[in-house]
């Protein structure tokens, strides 16, 4: 069962507004007046994390609520925000610390973390909690191993827009009439996300078919649109990385990071992606914006890449990737406006948000 999130709020409109985020990013959300109500709610133990505002009628505020519950993660929100009630919120263990309108997205990636808790999810603390200070849910190392030092740095491994080069390979009618592992709908609005995010970044990206005037058909408009008057380099081979002129321009462009997704997955992905990692190329797939005959063939195509060291991403992860901070001002309308068009229930997440108490994540 989801864990319920409990929203103690005393302003009736911004705790049905904070109910209405948590439920339309997919939980449950219960609303309380006060503390009390929380204290003597017959569901306390289904409670997975506790949203307080700092000022709570009743005689107990939200940190002291927090006190009471010390088992319970817990986000603190204020009308009122200041260094010194930031730094105590983080003394006494809050796990994030918002001003309000409540940024929208830092809530998901807070509730994500704290209600899947899963081992190494790191929670960035927000808004007077200190730039770069964390806490993890990882396990300690031993006694005896080193403590290695964090830094507010990202890992040599993320995708930025500069790193890589993105093959869209095959999006075409003939090779989506027999995928069945996923819903053509869905694939086309995931291969739409990739290929608008981008675009919008300006990640160097390579468009390639199969036979497309002789039998697969043009590819998917919603590819071919965002990278308006680029030639779609047509190829003879399943495998695009035997085709001469996609291998002229991998080496024009330079980049040592693959970035792959196309159909199938068996066959047009798998064939680039071992061939690109045994050439020293480092190589991501997003599996979501791939797809194959069954889900069988589509799963064990996978499991057969990613045992050869290829890294498997998702159509939205790869947008939020390239943002990454939302206080990348030059990208935010980008990255929020692609997400609403192209990202389910978190882009209707991030609608209802805007629309309800214009929530901004980027301040």
């Amino acid at each position: 069962m989801t864990p319920i999130v409990a929203i103690v709020e005393d302003d009736v409109s911004a705790r049905e507004a904070l109910i209405g985020l948590v439920e339309a990013l997919g939980y449950r959300g219960q609303g309380f007046a006060d503390a009390a109500a929380l204290l003597g709610f017959d569901g306390l133990g289904q409670v997975g994390c506790l949203i307080a505002d700092i000022r709570l009628p009743g005689g107990i505020s939200g940190m002291q609520l927090h006190q009471r519950l010390p088992g319970l993660p817990c986000i603190l929100v204020t009308a009122y925000p200041d260094a010194a009630t930031a730094d105590l919120a983080q003394e006494i263990g809050a796990l994030a610390y918002f001003a309000k309108p409540v940024p929208p997205e830092r809530l998901l990636a807070c509730l994500a973390g704290i209600l899947s808790l899963q081992p190494g999810w790191v929670i960035p603390r927000h808004d007077g909690l200190g730039t770069g200070s964390v806490r993890t849910y990882a396990s300690a190392p031993p006694g005896d191993a080193a403590m290695p030092t964090a830094m507010p740095t990202p890992g040599k491994s993320l995708l930025d827009p500069g790193n890589h080069l993105l093959v869209m390979i095959d999006f075409q009618s003939q090779m989506a009439f027999a995928t069945k592992s996923i819903d053509p709908v869905a694939l086309r609005n995931n291969a739409a996300l990739v290929s608008q995010a981008a675009a919008g970044f300006k990640v160097p990206t390579i468009l390639t078919t199969v036979a497309e005037t002789s039998f697969s058909g043009p590819m998917f408009s919603e590819v071919t649109e965002p990278f308006a008057g680029q030639a779609m380099l047509d190829r003879t081979s399943m495998n695009c990385w035997e085709d001469a002129a996609v291998i002229a321009e991998v080496n024009r462009i330079g980049k040592p990071r693959i970035v792959l997704g196309g159909l199938w997955t068996g066959v047009c992905i798998v064939g680039p992606a071992l061939s690109a990692l045994d050439q020293g190329f480092e190589v991501c797939v997003i599996a979501d914006a791939c797809g194959d005959v069954s889900a069988e063939a589509h799963d064990r195509a996978m499991d057969r890449m990613v045992q050869a060291g290829v890294q498997p991403m998702t159509s939205m992860q790869y947008l939020l990737e390239l943002q990454r901070d939302w206080a990348r001002a030059e990208t935010y309308e980008l990255t929020t406006g692609i997400a609403k068009r192209f990202g389910g229930a978190y882009g209707l997440g991030i609608v209802y948000a805007k629309t309800m108490f214009g929530a901004s994540e980027s301040h």
